[in-house]
């Protein structure tokens, strides 16, 4: 009953009432646009570099684009292994393989290029407020980007 005066007032309120499933694809395309887009990483306060977000075929990645310090501007992933050693840290893929599940991207890794390492991630939104957290085993941290070019 509460739930169909709900319908019944959102319905009155001017609201489109949708099927589950296309309000679910609303509610995702969303979730894909709020992430998207660029994003500036922070080291003691600072701005440390701009990430580019990218949210394609259900997955989110996220690219190193530009390093603020002009020391590390050229900097190349030496701790790195495999294939991404000594590569250069700008335009480095550092997320990879989020997936959205109930608001949250997760499932995916965060590379740390200072380190070499791969950690298990997720990301939520906030506004103009993305925050990751890494962990590997019962260690974890958490950081804060914010959008480079706030909404508004």
């Amino acid at each position: 009953m509460r739930i169909i005066l709900m319908l019944v007032f959102l319905v009155l309120s001017g609201f489109e009432v949708k099927a589950g499933a296309a309000l679910v694809d609303d509610l995702n395309e969303a979730a894909v646009n709020n992430i998207a887009g660029s994003w500036l990483t922070y080291e003691e306060g600072k701005p440390e570099s701009r990430v580019e977000v990218i949210a394609q075929g259900g997955e989110v990645t996220a690219s190193i684009v530009e390093i603020f310090n002009a020391q590390d501007a050229n900097a190349l992933c030496d701790k790195c292994s495999g294939a991404l050693h000594n590569k250069p840290v700008v335009g480095l893929q550092i997320v990879s393989a989020l997936q959205l599940d109930d608001g949250v991207w997760k499932g995916g890794k965060v590379l740390d290029p200072k380190t070499g390492k791969l950690y298990k991630c997720q990301i939520t939104v906030d506004g103009d407020v993305l925050t990751l957290k890494a962990w590997w085993g019962f260690i974890s941290q958490t950081r804060e980007w914010r959008r480079a070019v706030p909404n508004s």
